[in-house]
C-alpha cells in the first residue's frame, strides 16, 4: 500500500489525470494513518484500573498534564538553610524556639550547625465557578515542619493554608484555615520565627471564617475592616480537659502544665481589624520584597475565654494591637525596588494568648490561681486570672538596587507585671531579638541570603546557683529556588 501511495502521490505531483480508481485508493490509505497523525486528547479521571492518566503502562503517558475540575496552577520554593546556633536548640534548630536555654544548662553549654530543607513549600491554587457574582477560588499550601521533634533528614508534611474564598469587588468571605486575625506584621526575616520569639504573632494559623470588607474613601484613602470567627486556641492546650482531681502546684498555685491538660473552652474566639491606607507617600517593598505597600495605620484586636476543671470562673483571653506602614523612600514607579526604603512596626498588649505566641511564660502553664495548698481542684478558690504580656517589633528593609535587600529587625516580648508570675519557677521575663539580614536575587528563581541574629531570654525566680540568662548568636545562609 505504501508503494502504491508514493506512485499515486507523485501522479499528483507531476500533474497527470488521476482516474477514480486512484482517487478511492489515496482516501482509504488517509483514513488509514489518521489515528496515527491525530492529536488525541487525553481523559482524566477515569473510573477504572490502571489510571487512564498512565494506561497502557508506566511511560503511557507520562508527558500528559493532569488537570483537576478547575483551573489550577502550583508553585512554591524549594529552600536549603545552613544556621549555626551558639546553643544547641535541638533538631528544629534552624528555627528559634519559644525561650533560649539557659547559660548554666547543657544545651546553653552546647553549639550546632544545621541544613535543613524543611521550609520549603508548595502551593495549590484553584480558580472556581463564579457565586452570586463573586469569584469562588481556593489556596492549599504546607510546608515540613509537621514534626519539630524530627531530625532535619525526616521532614514531615504539615498544612500551613487551606481556605476557600468568595471574592467580590469590595467584599470577601474566607472559610478554612489561615493567619489569624491576630497581628498584621508578618516580619521579612530569614528565620520566619522572630515574630514570634519577639513581638508578633501573625504567624499563627488557625481554622476560621472571616470576613473583609474595604471601604474606598476617595482615590487616596481606604479602609479595610476585618471580622473572624476562629478555632479558640489560646493557651496551649484547648480541645480536653484533664483528669478530675487534678490540682495546682502546692506552692505556686498554677494549674498542670503540659501532659495534664486543664483548660478548655466552650466558644470559639473573634478576631478583629481595622486598617486605614493612604497613597500620599507612594509605596515600597516590604515582606519579602515581593509586595509594594502604600502609607497603612491599623489596629487589631482578639476575644474569648477559657474555663478550668472545677473553676466556675471563665479565664478571659484578649489582646489588641496597633501597627503601621510607612513608605521612607517610595518605589519611583510602584514597581522598581531600587533606591525604596520602608518602615512596618506592631506593638501589643494581651492576656491568656500563649499558644498565639502572644504571652510569654516557660511553655504551660497560662493561668494562675491563688491556692496555695494541695487538693483537688474544685476544693481552691476560685479566683483565676490569665497571666499577660506584651511586644513589639520592628523591621526596616532598604533595597539600594533591584536585586538586593537589607532588612533590620528589632523585637522585644515581655511578661506583664513580674509580680503576677512570681510563683512560677524560672519563667522567662522578656525575650530580645535583633537581626541583620541580606537578600540578593540572581534570576527570577534564585535568590540567595545570609544573615546574623542575636536572641536573649532573661529568665527569673531562679534557684541559687543558676544563671538567669540565656543567649544565642546565629550565623545563617539560604538558598531559595522559586517556581
Amino acid at each position: 500500500m505504501t508503494t502504491s501511495f508514493r506512485a499515486a502521490n507523485s501522479d499528483i505531483q507531476r500533474g497527470l489525470v488521476v482516474t477514480k480508481k486512484d482517487l478511492g485508493l489515496i482516501a482509504a490509505l488517509l483514513l488509514m494513518a489518521a489515528p496515527a497523525l491525530a492529536i488525541e486528547t487525553p481523559a482524566y479521571n477515569c473510573d477504572f484500573e490502571p489510571s487512564c492518566e498512565v494506561a497502557p503502562g508506566m511511560y503511557g503517558a507520562m508527558e500528559t498534564p493532569a488537570k483537576g475540575k478547575f483551573g489550577i496552577s502550583i508553585g512554591g520554593f524549594g529552600r536549603l538553610d545552613y544556621v549555626h546556633n551558639s546553643n544547641n536548640l535541638g533538631p528544629n534548630g534552624a528555627l528559634l524556639p519559644p525561650t533560649i536555654p539557659k547559660k548554666s544548662s547543657n544545651q546553653g553549654k552546647e553549639s550546632q550547625s544545621i541544613l535543613s530543607a524543611r521550609g520549603s513549600r508548595l502551593w495549590l491554587k484553584v480558580t472556581g465557578p463564579d457565586f452570586l457574582g463573586a469569584r469562588t477560588r481556593a489556596y492549599f499550601e504546607n510546608d515540613f515542619y509537621g514534626d519539630f521533634s524530627s531530625g532535619n533528614e525526616n521532614p514531615q508534611f504539615r498544612l500551613r493554608h487551606f481556605y476557600g474564598t468568595l471574592d467580590w469587588s469590595n467584599t470577601q468571605l474566607l472559610f478554612g484555615q489561615t493567619t489569624t486575625a491576630w497581628g498584621i506584621l508578618p516580619i521579612g526575616t530569614l528565620n520566619y520565627v522572630p515574630g514570634t520569639f519577639a513581638g508578633s504573632g501573625v504567624t499563627v494559623r488557625l481554622p476560621q471564617v472571616r470576613l473583609t470588607r474595604a471601604f474606598k474613601l476617595n482615590p487616596q484613602n481606604e479602609v479595610k475592616f476585618v471580622l473572624s470567627v476562629e478555632d479558640p486556641a489560646q493557651s496551649n492546650n484547648t480541645g480536653t480537659s484533664s483528669t478530675a482531681g487534678a490540682a495546682p502546684n502546692a506552692d505556686t498555685g498554677v494549674l498542670a502544665p503540659n501532659g495534664i491538660s486543664t483548660k478548655w473552652s466552650d466558644m470559639p474566639v473573634f478576631g478583629s481589624q481595622l486598617i486605614w491606607y493612604n497613597q500620599s507617600l507612594g509605596k515600597a517593598p516590604t515582606f519579602e520584597g515581593f509586595y509594594m505597600k502604600e502609607l497603612a495605620f491599623g489596629f487589631y484586636g482578639i476575644y474569648g475565654n477559657q474555663k478550668a476543671l472545677g473553676v466556675t470562673k471563665s479565664i478571659d483571653s484578649y489582646g489588641y494591637g496597633v501597627y503601621a506602614n510607612v513608605p521612607l523612600m517610595r518605589s519611583k514607579d510602584g514597581k522598581s525596588r531600587a533606591m525604596t526604603l520602608d518602615f512596618e512596626g506592631t506593638g501589643y498588649m494581651a492576656a491568656n494568648l500563649t499558644y498565639l505566641s502572644a504571652t510569654l511564660v516557660p511553655t504551660n502553664p497560662v493561668i494562675q490561681t491563688t491556692a496555695t495548698a494541695t487538693g483537688a481542684l474544685a476544693a481552691q478558690a476560685p479566683n483565676v486570672t490569665p497571666l499577660k504580656g506584651w511586644g513589639t517589633i520592628g523591621q526596616l528593609m532598604f533595597y539600594p538596587t533591584q536585586d538586593l535587600g537589607i532588612t533590620m529587625i528589632a523585637g522585644r516580648k515581655s511578661a506583664y507585671h513580674y509580680d503576677d508570675y512570681k510563683g512560677l519557677a524560672n519563667y522567662a521575663r522578656h525575650n530580645t531579638d535583633l537581626e541583620l539580614n541580606f537578600k540578593y536575587d540572581l534570576n527570577a528563581a534564585i535568590r540567595l541570603g545570609a544573615g546574623y541574629e542575636y536572641s536573649a531570654t532573661r529568665y527569673a525566680n531562679n534557684s541559687a546557683g543558676t544563671s538567669d540568662m540565656g543567649i544565642n548568636n546565629a550565623y545563617r545562609v539560604v538558598a531559595w529556588y522559586y517556581f
